[in-house]
Parts: C-alpha cells; structure tokens; sequence
C-alpha cells in the first residue's frame, strides 16, 4: 500500500532512473544527483536484455521493473529518493510503476509522466507555490474528490508534466523538490540519464 509519509531531513541526493527501448531489448541506466548543489554525482548503465512482456497500456511495469531494478541495486545506499519516468498513483488502478517500485523496495518514489493517464485537471485554479522564481503554473489533478497529482508547466506553454507520489513522500515535498530541477520540459536529472542512454 503507497504510503504518503515524508522526511524529517531534507533529501540531497536523488537516483533518476528511466530505460530506453532498443532494437534488441530495453537498457537501464540512472543518473545520481545532488540536490543542493544541482550537479551529477555519478551514473550507471545496465546491458541491453529483452523485453519480458510486449508493450500493454498502462502496464509499463511489466517491461521496465526489471531493469530499473537493476539500477536501484547498482546505487544502493548511496540516494535518498528515486524520481523515475512512469505514473505513481495517477493511474487507473492508482498504483503505476512508481508505487511498484516504491513499495516492491520500501524507498520513497516520485513519478513523472509526460501524458495524463487518469483524472481530471483544474485548470481553473492554479496551486500557489512558494518558489521564488516562479516560471512554472502548477494545476490540481483530480479523481473525483481525491487529489492525484500536478500538472507542471512553464507559464505561456501548453504542455508540461504530471507529477505524481510512488511511495514514502507528500505530493507537496515532490513538487518542492521537482520544481528547482525544471530546467527544460523534464526535471534535469531525468533529462541527463534519457538523453545518456540514447546515445550509448
């Protein structure tokens, strides 16, 4: 069951983890970022293997676990939370790949998606945030009365992401955290490791 606790201590270092499809299978990789000095610590790569499952709609787990996985145990004890390119609980059974992972490893995941897979966005009523720099609108995601997840986007653009909890951390903390990496379209650690695998 996802559990929405959060921490005591500020986080400072993040494992963005993400898989890239290739023609032989799927490769994991994941990149370990500092949170307080926003740079990369240190990444890993895992070997191309083939795909357990083919491609089913909102199943991804069944095809990505294994290798992101893989990535966790390679950076295991070294990060304090995970942010991985998949739905935490803005999904339909509400338990998408970020709370597989979370509650499989007991470890606090954050979900981002590019694309809405369940709920319905406000957009009527934008969330206040207390960043400073405020270039981002954050709209509520809803299922009925229960709050899912944000969506994220720069000011004056059209599309942006969808940010849900995994495990073990608040909708609130994961949207303090996310919003100093938005850099570009994606937080900047899951940019780094997509655009790392597509190239290897």
């Amino acid at each position: 069951m996802v559990e929405q606790t959060d921490y005591t201590t500020s986080p400072k270092k993040l494992l963005a983890i993400a898989v890239y499809q290739r023609r032989k299978g799927i490769r994991g990789g994941g990149i370990l970022y500092n949170l307080e000095s926003q740079d990369q610590v240190d990444f890993w790569l895992g070997e191309t293997s083939p795909a357990p499952y083919p491609y089913i709609s909102t199943f991804l787990s069944l095809r990505n676990k294994p290798s992101l996985i893989k990535v966790i145990n390679a950076f295991w004890g070294k990060f304090d939370l995970v942010l991985v390119e998949g739905a935490g609980v803005q999904h339909p059974r509400h338990f998408g790949l970020a709370c597989e992972l979370g509650v499989d490893l007991d470890i606090p995941v954050i979900g981002i998606t590019k694309n809405s897979l369940w709920g319905e966005i406000n957009m009527s009523y934008p969330i206040e945030t207390c960043q400073r720099e405020k270039k981002h609108d954050i709209f509520p995601v809803h299922d009925g009365e229960k709050l899912l997840a944000y969506f994220i986007r720069r000011k004056q653009n059209k599309r942006g992401i969808f940010l849900s909890i995994g495990h073990k951390i608040s909708l609130q903390t994961a949207v303090d955290i996310i919003l100093p990496l938005l850099k570009n379209k994606l937080p900047e650690p899951l940019r780094l490791i997509k655009s790392l695998l597509k190239k290897c």
